[in-house]
This record gives structure tokens, sequence and C-alpha cells, in this order.
């Protein structure tokens, strides 16, 4: 237990942001108290129980205590929201769109109910409009309807020792507001597994969309990623992962290449969230297994 423990929270973004700063988006890190994690946690905790003695009793969730229970949590993380909100005014003054994305130092809240309902109306009103939901600040909105933040939070506070506590020595969990680049789109982002030291794997991030423009690009993509990848700074940090890890690119055009992340290393990362992995396949191979 304390050894995947440590195994999945020494890989958060926090411990490479400083190796590679020059080849990934920049970032402000805030400080994500251990009893502010509680807060999260117990929300989400006393959300589960709402709801699921509504279904036992086959009648519908009673807005009222689901909202009774969010402002509660809301109220206690409010110097939580003061500290956010400057670390995103920070990064959306550097972002040339004027915003920032909001993420724990080792997961997103990209499956926040808020975030996805709030997608789903913008692109039935206008597809476009749907980057302005997607980032931004309504960080703490999210993190408090996120079952990756409650994963990552949960795990965070059991400690080393699996004992679930509301402070561990060991704790050490930050938020981090990232400057958005508008240039990052659903065509340009990349998935490569590191293992050994090498990059093995290369593919689509979001593999259910085809894009045929990519077709005539993919020795370009390949090209440029490696050559990203070669870097001695980011080969380094690589290193200091074991050698294995999940490294996400964006190709922004021809020899312009940035890293999003280094990803959670691999091989325990299956023991800790095993629906993690479903959907990128590791082949051991000679060459980079390429599904563009």
């Amino acid at each position: 237990q304390a050894e995947r423990w440590a195994y999945f929270f020494e890989a958060g973004c926090s411990s490479w942001f400083e190796a590679i700063k020059a080849h990934t988006f920049r970032s402000t890190f805030i400080d994500l108290h251990s009893q502010e994690a509680s807060v999260i946690v117990e929300h989400w905790g006393r959300r589960r129980q709402i709801c699921a003695a509504s279904d036992a009793e086959g009648r519908q969730v009673e807005e009222a205590k689901l909202c009774s229970i969010f402002e509660e949590a809301a109220s206690a993380l409010e110097p939580l929201r003061l500290r956010l909100h400057a670390a995103v005014q920070t990064e959306s003054a550097a972002s040339s769109a004027g915003l920032a994305f909001v993420k724990l130092s080792t997961r997103s809240p990209k499956d926040s109910r808020v975030a996805l309902a709030k997608a789903k109306a913008a692109y039935e009103a206008r597809l476009a409009s749907m980057l302005e939901d997607l980032v931004g600040g309504g960080g703490r909105c999210q993190k408090l309807t996120s079952e990756r933040v409650w994963e990552d939070l949960e795990f965070a506070l059991r400690g080393p020792d699996g004992l679930l506590k509301s402070v561990s020595n060991s704790y050490q969990m930050s938020i981090a507001a990232r400057a958005w680049d508008p240039r990052v789109t659903l065509m340009s982002e990349f998935r490569g597994i590191a293992w050994n030291g090498r990059l093995t794997c290369l593919c689509q991030y979001f593999h259910p969309l085809f894009f045929p423009e990519l077709l005539e690009l993919k020795a370009t993509i390949e090209a440029d990623c490696c050559e990203k990848f070669s870097h001695p700074e980011v080969t380094a940090a690589v290193e200091s992962l074991g050698g294995h890890c999940i490294i996400d690119f964006a190709w922004l055009g021809k020899g312009e290449v940035v890293i999003v992340e280094l990803n959670q290393k691999i091989s325990k990362i299956l023991i800790i969230f095993p629906f993690f992995f479903f959907f990128f396949l590791l082949k051991k191979t000679t060459n980079i297994n390429k599904s563009i």
C-alpha cells in the first residue's frame, strides 16, 4: 500500500514541472491544504449517500439537499477560492485567449458534472462557445463535482499506511492553474508511452474522432514529438519517474510541440485506478507503435 501510494503521488506535475518548464505550458501552483481536501472528500461522500438513499427508495434526488451540502462545502472552501482566483488571474493574463485551465497536481476534473453540463449546453447553443465552459475560473465548483478529484484526494488523505485521516505528514497535494493556449484542439493532442526511457507509442489522445488532415502529417508529427522527447531536460524528467510513464504532447504545427504533462507512471497505475489505461495500448516493440 505504501509503495503504491508513493508511486502515484510522486509523479504529480509539481514534481516534474520545474525540470521541463521550458517545454510545457506555464503554470501557477497553490497549496491544497489537507483540511480543504477533507471538505471535498466529505462533500462527495455525503452526496453519494443522498443519491443512494433516493435510488433505494425509488424517488428523485432532492436537489435542495444537494444544494445545501454544496453551499456548506463551498463556504468552507472560500479561502481556497480566493487563492485559486489569484492563480487563475495570473495565468489568464498570460494566455492569448485570456483563459486558464485548473487541475490537481495529479489529475484534472474533466469528469466534473458541472463542466460536462455546461459543455453540453454550450455545444447545443453554439459549438464555438464550448471553450469558455471547459476552462476559466470555475475551479472550486469543478473540484466539488468530479469523481477523479474525490479519488485522488481520498487516496492522498489515506496516506501511505492506508488509513483515512484528516492530516497526513506525507500529504502534499496542490492545484495548478495553467495558461490556456487556444491553439490546442482535439486534433492536436497526442499520448505517448515511455518505457525504459524510450518513446515506444504515439497515438491520438482523442481517439474517437478521425481527422483526415492528419494522415499526410503522420511522419511530421512523429518526428516533431520524438525530437521534443529527446531533449535532455525531458529525458531526465522521464528518468526521474523510473523511465516508465505516460507523456502527453500538443502538436501546434511543424517543429512546434509542447508537453502537456508527464502522467502517472505506468506499471502500478493499473492497480490503483484500473480503468485509467483501458484505451491506451502498450506494445513492446523496437519501433514506435503509431496509431494516428
